[in-house]
């Protein structure tokens, strides 16, 4: 009897998708320690200066490319959405299943994020907020958005109108100060334990500017799932002989569709 050698096919992957990962996590992971110690030894270096500060977060005002690591992260997880919500998104298919799964992780690394904060007291002086904790619930509020609402201008309109009343209460009732902000008000009255910031938490209850960066995740990674890039909807220019430009015909045209 004959055997097949050849190896079992692997799903296709969004290189694109995986080298943006690949580049946050090497931030994470050790290239800013290796940044800030390369400037440590050669103090002349304007440039390592430059790039040192870069790799450090911003104290309250202004911003770094170091403040952009974790939101790139949370908007690749919107991303990946797209695929592996795609099953509970099409045709008539239940959304208890996917909303089941989300809800699943979200408690799952919230609770590994209280392990990761230190000994779970219970008390005061216990950090309940955490990184993992803000990625699982910003990706489950995400989720169940996308998930109950299907459309992405339902969603879109409900992650601006949120995002929209914050930013009213903000100009109306507060200032832009790490006390004075309402981040920080919801923090210090709805947050329990100890606050990583003194009067406010940076994965506090509002999520800060994290909440909904999933949805714009999934919306890009809609445009992918779909085969329906925003260049295919431009109108196509012409080369000058009445054929459309090389340059912006699809290229992928038959390929399978990635999974993440």
């Amino acid at each position: 009897m004959a055997y097949s050698s050849s190896p079992p096919s692997r799903s296709p992957r969004l290189h694109s998708l995986d080298a943006l990962r690949g580049l946050d996590m090497l931030i994470i992971l050790g290239l800013d320690a290796l940044v800030l110690l390369l400037a440590s030894r050669n103090p002349e270096s304007a440039f390592l200066q430059e790039a040192a500060r870069q790799m450090t977060h911003a104290r309250w005002e202004g911003l770094h490319l170091y403040d952009l690591v974790f939101p790139v992260f949370v908007f690749i997880s919107g991303v990946s959405m797209s695929f592996s919500l795609g099953k509970y998104t099409s045709g008539n298919a239940s959304s208890v299943p996917g909303l089941l799964h989300l809800w699943k992780r979200a408690l799952v690394l919230a609770f590994l994020g209280l392990l990761v904060n230190g000994t779970l007291t219970w008390t005061e002086s216990m950090r309940y907020a955490s990184v993992l904790g803000l990625i699982g619930f910003s990706c489950a509020i995400a989720g169940t958005c996308i998930l109950l609402c299907r459309r992405t201008g339902a969603v879109a309109s409900a992650a601006g109108f949120i995002l929209a009343l914050i930013t009213l209460l903000q100009f109306t009732c507060g200032n832009f100060t790490p006390d004075g902000s309402v981040n920080s008000w919801v923090d210090r009255h709805w947050l329990a334990g100890r606050l990583h910031g003194g009067v406010f938490d940076p994965e506090g209850p509002l999520l800060r500017r994290f909440r909904f960066r999933p949805v714009s995740g999934r919306m890009a990674g809609r445009e992918i799932f779909e085969g329906k890039p925003a260049l295919s909807r431009a109108p196509l220019r012409s080369n000058g002989r009445g054929r459309p430009s090389p340059f912006l015909r699809r290229q992928d045209a038959g390929r399978p569709l990635p999974h993440h």
